[in-house]
């Protein structure tokens, strides 16, 4: 049996039922949980003693105890190819990476909320760099039917049309 097993029978994780099962067979007592494993063991196969969930586009994703997420983001995040980037581009590339567990939108986020180069980034890009002046444009300069602004001349408005009634 593998290192995972070990852990298994000493700690509950979000990955000791499914391992159980599909290990053993065991399932939990309460029914609907057992009907839940087992529903999601179809996505997991162990193998060398670790669980795995099967990817859609890469085949085998390794699964993450909640001890190691935090490394795993941090590297991903602030390591030697780290662009800081945001929470979901950060799952998504932790995914790539070849990793999973349940809750990795939620804990992507909240570590980026924590990076402090992220926020200081954030507040410089929402923040003009010098004060924004409003142009007036005046009357004479008004936008024409094809878009382009052109002098609007007394010439070339419109004559008073003499009236035959009077």
């Amino acid at each position: 049996a593998g290192v995972l097993s070990k852990l298994a029978s000493t700690r509950k994780s979000w990955m000791t039922p499914v391992f159980r099962f599909l290990n053993s067979g065991e399932v939990p007592e309460d029914k609907k949980e057992a009907a839940k494993v087992k529903r999601r063991a179809c996505a997991y196969v162990i193998l060398d003693g670790k669980l795995y969930r099967r990817g859609f586009s890469i085949l085998l994703l390794k699964c993450v105890e909640e001890g190691q997420i935090e490394y795993i983001l941090k590297e991903i995040h602030e390591g030697i190819n780290g662009q800081h980037v945001g929470g979901r581009s950060l799952a998504r590339k932790a995914l790539r990476a070849g990793f999973y567990w349940p809750t990795m939108q939620v804990d992507t986020k909240e570590h980026v909320k924590k990076c402090d180069k992220v926020s200081e980034t954030r507040r410089h890009a929402s923040s003009p760099s010098k004060r924004v002046e409003i142009a007036i444009i005046p009357v004479a300069f008004r936008m024409v039917g094809n878009g382009y602004p052109q002098i609007i001349s007394n010439s070339i408005r419109a004559k008073q049309v003499p009236d035959s009634r009077s």
